[in-house]
């Protein structure tokens, strides 16, 4: 089974498994690549204030930053500026940069480690195995 996250809303994360869907998302900004990956799809960071409804996520700083460049390879001050945001959202104790995958990353699809917390009432993740391999992803402003 193939899923477009195309119109998916917020802030993901893939974690890469083989579960029989593979997921695409429109990335690397106007030059709308199209990569794939097989595994399980969750939001992450993602709210609704309320009474106006509307999305509090990551995506929207995202995209603000990459909307100044046109990128579908990353270069380090999009690298910094990321690990950066994962701090912000305090993610950064469990999900890092894959640097060994930074030329298959780009704006929208970037490739990460999932590592286990330091204490697992921490963890937004309870897998069977850490570093497990996924792709941060959100919308293309392109």
């Amino acid at each position: 089974m193939r899923l477009s996250l195309h119109e998916s809303a917020g802030l993901g994360l893939i974690i890469a498994h083989p579960s029989g869907v593979i997921y695409s998302n429109q990335a690397g900004g106007t030059a709308c690549r199209q990569p794939e990956q097989e595994g399980i799809y969750i939001p992450i960071r993602n709210d609704i204030s309320v009474p106006d409804g509307k999305l509090l996520s990551p995506e929207h700083e995202l995209n603000a930053y990459f909307s100044t460049r046109d990128t579908d390879r990353l270069c380090e001050s999009d690298i910094t500026y990321l690990s950066t945001a994962l701090a912000r959202y305090r993610l950064d104790h469990c999900i890092q940069i894959d640097l060994a995958r930074l030329n298959d990353s780009m704006q929208a699809w970037v490739y990460v480690l999932i590592t286990q917390a330091e204490s697992q009432n921490h963890s937004l993740f309870n897998l069977s195995s850490y570093p497990q391999g996924g792709v941060l992803v959100w919308g293309n402003g392109d």
